[in-house]
């Protein structure tokens, strides 16, 4: 089956003249004839796998952080969690397939010398403190997931005091249509949103040529509200 699965692609190729991205995945996949085979292997004994263990003090989590990386004859990875959602990747050299459920455990004690347990400067909990609030700064899942929710909000305070006022500005030119158009540079930087008033209802390529004229990749990403 699978030598006929090849034959067809190669005879499509001969026929195309180029062989496409999807189909020489395929066909370099379906040369090794064990690939399948090793594939359904992994997915049934590793797939749910999920072990807890006892390390410098904690209770971790561990699973196959990359079940589907390479054809499970190249490294692995395990990924240790915490009771705080933190946690983190060790790679193992080792193909996953030279292992079973018994021979696993010395490789898990091995890698888990490689964590990042701490005592968080944030909180002073034990956990996998990884997790960067500043360049030099690491702190654990919870506090970081707190840090982000007090940046959202800071950053959400400051585009609505930055919308109020330029709402004011319109309301004193006359303006009664405010356009909220969101621009996503081609550069490939963050995405960021601007404001311009209208004396008459935008329409639909003069917002576009602002668009453009932003370098947006994205044209039709705005809101039209009547300025109040």
């Amino acid at each position: 089956m699978i030598s006929m699965i090849c034959a067809n692609i190669t005879a499509s190729t001969t026929m195309t003249g180029k062989l496409e991205g999807f189909e020489w995945r395929v066909l370099m996949n379906l040369k090794n004839e064990n690939w399948l085979e090793n594939r359904n292997y992994l997915e049934q004994n590793w797939g749910k796998w999920t072990k807890n263990v006892r390390y410098d003090g904690l209770i971790l989590c561990v699973k196959i952080g990359d079940l589907w990386k390479g054809k499970g004859d190249s490294k692995f990875s395990f990924q240790f969690s915490d009771k705080h959602s933190g946690f983190f990747y060790v790679d193992v050299k080792s193909p996953l397939l030279r292992y079973n459920k018994s021979t696993i455990n010395n490789a898990i004690k091995e890698s888990a010398l490689k964590l990042p347990i701490k005592f968080c400067p944030k909180c002073s909990k034990k956990g996998l403190v990884n997790f960067p609030i500043s360049p030099r700064k690491k702190v654990c899942m919870k506090c970081y997931s707190t840090a982000l929710q007090i940046e959202e909000l800071k950053e959400r305070d400051s585009a609505n005091k930055k919308l109020k006022r330029k709402v004011e500005t319109f309301k004193s030119e006359g303006k009664k249509y405010l356009l909220e158009l969101w621009i996503h540079p081609k550069s490939g930087r963050d995405d960021y949103c601007c404001y311009f008033g209208f004396e008459k209802r935008p329409k639909k390529n003069e917002i576009e040529k602002i668009a453009k004229k932003k370098k947006s990749m994205i044209l039709d990403d705005y809101t039209i509200s009547k300025v109040k």
